[in-house]
Formats: C-alpha cells, structure tokens, sequence
C-alpha cells in the first residue's frame, strides 16, 4: 500500500509502508457479505487503521530502541539489529498485532484469510528530526569506529611489550644458564 502516515504515541509524525497477504477461503461467505470489488478497498482501510492504532500506541524511542537506525541518502532508515535475519522487535510486534487484530475478525466475517503482513519501510516525516537523527547516527558510529581502532592499537602494543619482555626473560635465563 502507499506509505501511511500516522504519529507516534510521542505525536511523531511517521510513514509506514506495508504489503498485506489474503486469500479468500470461504467464496461464499465474502460474496454475500461483501461486495467483492469493495474487499480490497475495506482490507486497506482496516490495515491502516490497526497500523495506525499499533504506531500510535508506541513512542518513538521506543521503535529506536528496538532497531539501529541507518543514515542513507539524507532518510532515517529503520533496520534490523546486526546479525538479526528475522524481522526485528518492533516490525515482529507491529505483524503479531496487525495479525492478532484482523486475521480472526476476517475469517470469522467475510470467509478471507489475512495470512501475513510485511513491513516494507518506514520513514520519519519531520526531515528536521531525521536530519537530527542521522547525524547522531554518523557520531556514533564514528566514535564506535576509533574506539576499536584505539583498542586494537592498544593490544598491539601490548602484545609487542609482552613479547619483547618473552625474549627479554628468555635472554636473562639463557644467559643466567650460561
């Protein structure tokens, strides 16, 4: 569908872009109860409604908390945390309960199977809190980075004084022997 908007329990305004997955199991059902030119429409209506009601429930650090978020091209882009190939926290909690809230209702009403929900991107609306956001991102990484080139300098010197302090004891002992 096209990206949503809707605002965080902190009224962040953000965009939310999502495929949703159904089949109509029982024919029957949908067609007396739904004009079947009207389904499509009334899925993406209650889809984005039950998005909007998941988003609004939940504040902003709390989304960030739950991802790393991504500097690219100027966007804040939400991804997974490293090492993560599942959908991460906040896209699993936002599928249990989008499938939680329309999958039975669905079923039970029209005879159509809400099999799935995919989260394709979602996007920060206020580009001044974005721009704020990737910024932090890059500093942080940036610091992340020369922390780990300082300690690996660090261990590098310390393993070249340990060895060093090897062939000097190993001398003394050699020499001590002698």
């Amino acid at each position: 569908y096209d990206l949503a908007i809707c605002e965080t329990k902190d009224l962040v305004k953000v965009g939310l872009r999502s495929d949703v997955f159904y089949s109509i199991d029982d024919p029957e059902k949908c067609i007396n109860k739904i004009d079947v030119d009207e389904l499509e429409d009334l899925i993406r209506e209650t889809s984005v409604a039950a998005l909007t009601n998941i988003v609004r429930s939940t504040a902003l650090n709390q989304i960030a908390q739950s991802q790393i978020i991504s500097a690219k091209s100027g966007d804040v882009e939400v991804l997974p945390p490293a090492g993560q190939t599942t959908t991460a926290v906040f896209f699993q909690r936002v599928h249990d309960e989008f499938m939680a809230k329309l999958h039975d209702d669905f079923m039970i009403n029209y005879g159509v199977n809400i099999a799935n929900i995919r989260i394709e991107s979602f996007k920060i609306m206020d580009g001044e809190l974005s721009r704020q956001i990737s910024q932090h991102v890059l500093t942080t990484a940036k610091i992340e980075n020369e922390m780990a080139n300082l300690e690996g300098t660090h261990m590098v010197d310390t393993t070249r004084e340990r060895t060093a302090a090897d062939v000097a004891n190993i001398s003394a002992e050699s020499k001590a022997a002698a």
